[in-house]
């Protein structure tokens, strides 16, 4: 049983566990829980690079020309689904290296070049270490699961063309996948 001078010591002790109150220390605390970044909220990690995730993007409303807000959600859902489908391609060669070193004991082998230069050796470590059982299955789901969302969001879009329901509002979405883009500095106006 908890006595009244254990609740009182463990009050004052609380006013010391605030947690964050930065700003930057706030935003790194929000990624405490991240292990391999496939069930992410943002669709681009930290360590990836956010102008690449937005040429995508770019090329993908290129190629689609969305018309209406509806269509650019469905666009930037293809993106996302997109973008997370090219890191499993990096954490399974990242997993198939941490694995082959794990079992090698990491004697008499060379670090191989990352092609992709984005930690895919250490992507693919997290992933593995963070599976319970076997890590090639929840792999394939995640691979599965990305790959529904895409077509499900492409097919989508097409059928919103076919009927004419290009033109429909935009719902809301306050869980948007799309990180928030990088602070830009706006430029004065133009002088006439």
């Amino acid at each position: 049983m908890t006595t009244r001078r254990q609740i009182a010591a463990n009050r004052r002790n609380a006013g010391f566990s605030t947690g964050p109150t930065t700003d930057e220390g706030k935003e790194h605390s929000s990624l405490n829980a991240l292990r391999h970044g496939m069930r992410a909220r943002d669709a681009v990690l930290p360590e990836e690079d956010y102008a690449e995730f937005c040429r995508l993007l770019d090329s993908l409303e290129a190629e689609w020309q969305p018309s209406s807000p509806r269509e650019l959600f469905l666009v930037q859902q293809m993106a996302c689904a997109q973008w997370r489908l090219n890191r499993m391609v990096r954490i399974e060669n990242g997993g198939f290296v941490w694995a082959v070193y794990r079992w090698n004991n990491n004697r008499d082998l060379e670090v191989p070049p990352d092609h992709y230069g984005r930690n895919t050796l250490a992507l693919g470590a997290a992933f593995f270490k963070s599976c319970e059982g076997d890590p090639f299955s929840k792999l394939t789901r995640y691979e599965n699961s990305l790959r529904r969302a895409y077509y499900n969001a492409m097919q989508t879009l097409e059928k919103s063309r076919a009927a004419g329901a290009g033109k429909l509002s935009r719902p809301n979405e306050p869980n948007s996948p799309l990180p928030a883009p990088p602070a830009t500095p706006t430029a004065p106006p133009a002088a006439d």
